[in-house]
């Protein structure tokens, strides 16, 4: 049914456990903003054909999570540069009939330590990133857009590749396990370690 609202949603699967809907709903009603945010769990199977009919499914765009960022760069007409550097898109909107893509897991992530831990991007800072997906990749991207030195610990082969050949002085480091780590944590730990040593 047409209730005249502009809606979004956020596709994953599973995906019951998003917070999206309830940040996403809390800035439509603070910012007076008519629209609806939604879930939409979508096995990888039904994922393409619901993302070709995007429009005619009633929503205007959404974002992507787990499993379908590298699916939906595939699936898009054009995408913006941090998608195309990182080969997944975790954003799409409908624009003149067409599919586009974004990635904003970059800016997203940086905009975070620099509002969480501000002057972690010391001179010589460098920066650690464990995991080999797309929100790896999209870590090790905005550290290069920053001019850091990344030491990234991945587990796959066609990471290597993929970070070889987007930036040669990125130093990889090869492993075999899955690793748990908060990443605010490390880089306020090493900025704050740089900043003592230089005082």
């Amino acid at each position: 049914m047409d209730t005249g609202l502009r809606r979004a949603c956020v596709m994953g699967h599973p995906v019951a456990h998003s917070r999206s809907p309830m940040i996403h709903d809390y800035w439509l009603k603070t910012l007076g903003i008519p629209g609806a945010y939604e879930l939409k769990d979508l096995p990888p199977e039904e994922f393409p054909a619901f993302v070709a009919g995007l429009g005619s499914n009633g929503y205007v765009g959404g974002n992507v999570t787990v499993p379908h960022k590298e699916a939906a760069y595939r699936l898009v007409s054009r995408r913006d540069e941090a998608a195309e550097a990182v080969g997944a898109v975790n954003t799409l909107w409908v624009e003149n009939g067409k599919l586009l893509g974004g990635n904003s897991d970059t800016h997203g992530f940086i905009a975070n330590l620099d509002d969480r831990a501000p002057g972690w991007d010391v001179p010589g800072c460098r920066a650690l990133v464990l995991g080999a997906g797309g929100a790896g990749r999209s870590a090790v991207y905005a550290f290069t857009m920053r001019m850091l030195v990344n030491d990234s610990c991945i587990r796959s082969v066609s990471s290597v590749s993929w970070l070889l050949s987007y930036d040669r002085s990125v130093k990889v480091f090869i492993t075999t396990s899955a690793f748990l780590i908060s990443m605010l944590r490390f880089v306020r730990f090493r900025s704050k370690t740089k900043f003592n040593r230089s005082r």
